[in-house]
């Protein structure tokens, strides 16, 4: 079974698709899909990525299948979706 990251290694940073690449990001957004899917929950990586409602809603869905580390996910995501609408990703 290949691993949750390994088909979508080149995606871009998952809330600003022009932004160059970071890595980090970019696993954690393929792990999460991959986690939501083992809970039956089909996302649209892409739509994680152009479609800020869509995303966060599909991080509340997250927090409500009592899943500790998705649930982490979750929140890492949601403080990167802040972090990228702030402006405060761009002064660091």
């Amino acid at each position: 079974m290949p691993t949750p990251a390994a088909p979508f290694a080149t995606h871009v940073n998952p809330f600003d698709p022009v932004a160059a690449a970071d890595a980090g990001d970019a696993s954690l957004l393929e792990r999460f899909v991959w986690r939501m899917g083992h809970h039956g929950m089909s996302v649209s990586l892409r739509l994680m990525i152009v479609d800020p409602a869509y995303a966060v809603q599909q991080m509340a869905h997250a927090r409500q299948l009592r899943d500790a580390e998705l649930d982490g996910m979750a929140l890492a995501l949601f403080a990167r979706f802040q972090r990228e609408r702030s402006g405060l990703a761009n002064i660091h």
